[in-house]
């Protein structure tokens, strides 16, 4: 579903909750952003979702892009989106 924007929107529209969390504590967006999914980074970011959202290890989407080797998403989340990509995890 995070690799979908059509899917996002729908799920959005119908109030799903951007920061819902899977078993490892990551929200959609640390999910996009790991596996390159720029348009629904874009998405997620513009329909809410919190940029600086830690996971259970407190890593951002931004270093889940970066551990994905995701560049062309990080690029746009760093440039585009204003992604703070000075943070440390534990």
């Amino acid at each position: 579903m995070v690799g979908n924007e059509n899917i996002c929107k729908v799920l959005v529209r119908q109030g799903w909750n951007l920061s819902e969390r899977d078993k490892l504590d990551n929200t959609p967006l640390h999910l996009a952003a790991g596996r390159g999914h720029t348009d629904v980074v874009r998405f997620l970011v513009t329909a809410g979702a919190n940029m600086n959202e830690k996971d259970a290890m407190d890593r951002t989407p931004v270093y889940w892009a970066c551990f994905g080797g995701q560049a062309h998403t990080l690029y746009c989340m760093i440039k585009e989106l204003g992604f703070e990509w000075r943070t440390v995890d534990k």
